[in-house]
Order: C-alpha cells, then structure tokens, then sequence
C-alpha cells in the first residue's frame, strides 16, 4: 500500500468528481504536468483490472499535496468524500497539505456543504488556480498569487 520511508511518488493527488473533468480537471492536469508537477489522476495511473481503493490510497499516501476539486457533483457522490476523508486525515497528521479548489461553487454553498474546508485558504477555478498551484511542485513548496486567494462569503464566485 503506502511506502514505509518518508519518499513521496507525487507531488499532488487530485480529488475530484468525474463530471468536472472535461470543464476543469483535464485541462489542469494537463498545465500542471507541463509544468513538471508529478500528478495522481485517475486517468493517468490507473489501469485496466486495479483495485480503485487499493491505487487511490497508494496516490493518497505518496502524495505531497492532496488536491481537491469541490463542486457540486463533487459533494452529490460518495466517492469523492471518501478521498477527501483521506486528505482531511492526511492533512491533521502533517504529512500531507490540503489544496482546495472551488469549481462552480460560491463560498456561501461552501460553508454548507463543508463547513471545515470554508476555513481553509481555497482557490476558485476562475482565479488563476493554476497560477496557485504551479509552486506545489517537486520543491514541495506553495507560492501566493497576487492576493490571497480566499474571499469574504460576501464575494460571490
């Protein structure tokens, strides 16, 4: 399952819902691994006869950074609570840090959906989440944009 030495595979696993990934996931992966981000996605390390649970705990624990794609889609499965259980724990324990990623969610559903994660520094996916997300790289670092990217709830997404 996990390594037992402190090396990790990925640089970031992404969590997210299957619906986003033509309008948002896809393309992010594609400009992150560009810009030599070592990504887990499903698409791409996931092959025909293995085991969902066992590939996605594997990415989940040799990820640096765990990634999550918070959408509506996203909160109407199960699945995609599952990891996000397993990032939360990842992220308290220290060995992994949270990145969440608003995709056509505004703050206010946020704080109903998942009211820890409202009180998290998030990015939106219309707010240069790539420009974030480029320094999660294998130095292992995060870099700010211009401005902090978590808003009032007044500001709608």
């Amino acid at each position: 399952m996990g390594r037992l030495s402190g090396a990790k595979r990925w640089d970031i696993f992404i969590s997210h819902a299957s619906e986003d990934k033509d309008s948002f996931v896809r393309p992010l992966v594609q400009a992150l691994v560009t810009k030599k981000v070592r990504v887990w996605f499903d698409e791409a390390s996931l092959k025909l006869g293995d085991s969902l649970l066992r590939k996605s705990n594997e990415g989940l624990a040799n990820s640096h950074h765990g990634l999550v794609i918070l959408s509506p889609a996203f909160f109407a499965k199960s699945w995609p609570g599952f990891e996000l259980d397993g990032v939360m724990a990842l992220a308290t324990s220290g060995s992994q840090v949270i990145l969440p990623v608003l995709h056509e969610l505004t703050h206010k559903q946020l704080l109903s959906l998942f009211p820890v994660g409202a009180g998290l520094v998030y990015v939106s996916s219309r707010r240069r989440a790539i420009c974030c997300l480029q320094g999660a790289s294998s130095d292992h670092g995060t870099r700010r944009c211009g401005r902090s990217p978590r808003l009032s709830s007044s500001e709608a997404y």
